[in-house]
């Protein structure tokens, strides 16, 4: 066979030679995957609010005295308890007004003593008509006079104690102390503002709550009114400004039965109990409220993954091939979503692995069934 005719059959036994090798090569395995079918159930999901805490009452400390302050007895932010010292005026003026109230005092005993005695001397001298009764007249009319002076008397002493003990101020609740902008030898006049006392006890968490979502949560229960209703609502937790969860949980109450036309919200309270004096009245943080939601469609955070900041699935379609889909997330519970739209109650989505997925690719699912 000359050179040229075996090189072309060569090249012709080459396609065949390719086709053979190309169809007794190994395919690809497809990756077995985990899936579920979404289903529908009952939900808790906890819905957090923007919160500013109030104490029950804040009350201003003021002087009722005018005076130098000799000792400031706290420290601000400090826990006081009811008649606790707070501060300290000078009291020396206001004792040595004491001391001489209560020698006015005596020396009015002393006038009523006098006059008693006269009406004693007088009194015979004049059953004998010894002496005229208008002396004795007289003497008893110095006694009702000294027996008033008496009264003045103990009542300036009272006045003098009162003001004594106006210096020496205390804490008419038991709280936290506030700022203090007084200093050791500064002069307070009566009436100026020394500082304020958060009163312990419970707290109000103030905060705006949709009307739409309320009257959703209203509906379910029937009867009473919008206050009884509300208080019939789950207990809440109070997440602090650090993310930590306020050990005690609260009860909710309306706080204005009004609506905001802005906002369409009304203002609700969580009300908490804060013996310890934890909660800051001013401070802020986030009330969460545990929603209880029938019928709804949840999947796994661990199916879901972000792109453009929207929520996406890999739903698995009849040929086992991925399709991303966005999904709305309505809230979370727990390690699940749930969701109102993007996906249908039985779609199947790709539980774990995801991030070995693409669009369009082709797996091998396992699993399917129902995940509650």
């Amino acid at each position: 066979m000359r050179l040229s005719n075996l090189f072309v059959a060569m090249v012709a036994v080459l396609p065949l030679v390719e086709s053979c090798a190309s169809s007794d090569a190994p395919m690809q395995p497809l990756q077995e995957l985990p899936t579920m079918k979404v289903t529908r159930g009952d939900a808790v999901i906890n819905t957090d609010f923007a919160a500013e805490i109030e104490s029950r009452r804040v009350i201003e400390i003021r002087s009722r005295a005018t005076g130098y302050v000799s000792e400031i007895a706290v420290k601000e932010g400090a826990l006081v308890r009811k008649g606790q010292t707070i501060v300290q005026i000078d009291p020396d003026q206001y004792a040595q007004a004491v001391n001489m109230a209560q020698s006015m005092v005596l020396s009015a005993k002393a006038n009523v003593q006098n006059a008693e005695l006269e009406i004693e001397k007088l009194t015979p001298l004049v059953e004998k008509n010894i002496v005229s009764g208008f002396q004795l007249q007289t003497a008893q009319s110095n006694l009702a006079s000294a027996k008033a002076g008496l009264k003045q008397a103990e009542a300036s002493l009272q006045d003098a104690r009162i003001n004594l003990s106006y210096t020496t101020i205390t804490s008419p609740v038991s709280g936290v102390i506030g700022k203090i902008d007084i200093y050791p030898g500064s002069l307070l006049q009566a009436g100026g503002f020394i500082t304020d006392v958060s009163e312990s006890g419970d707290v109000f968490a103030y905060f705006a709550f949709d009307e739409k979502k309320l009257m959703e949560l209203m509906g379910q229960k029937e009867g009473g009114t919008i206050h009884d209703r509300v208080a019939e609502l789950p207990e809440v937790e109070f997440i602090m400004v650090d993310g930590s969860v306020y050990p005690q949980k609260g009860r909710l109450e309306v706080a204005s039965g009004l609506v905001n036309k802005g906002t369409g919200s009304v203002q609700l309270k969580g009300v908490f109990p804060n013996k310890a004096g934890v909660l800051r009245s001013g401070s802020t943080g986030k009330v969460r409220i545990p929603l209880h939601y029938e019928n709804v469609l949840v999947v796994p955070q661990k199916a879901t993954f972000e792109l453009q900041d929207k929520k996406m699935v890999y739903v698995v379609g009849a040929d086992s091939v991925v399709h991303s889909k966005k999904i709305d997330v309505t809230g979370q519970t727990g390690l699940d979503y749930t969701v109102g739209g993007g996906i249908d109650e039985g779609d199947v989505i790709v539980v774990e692995g995801i991030r070995r997925l693409r669009e369009g690719m082709k797996i091998a699912p396992v699993g399917g069934a129902d995940v509650r």
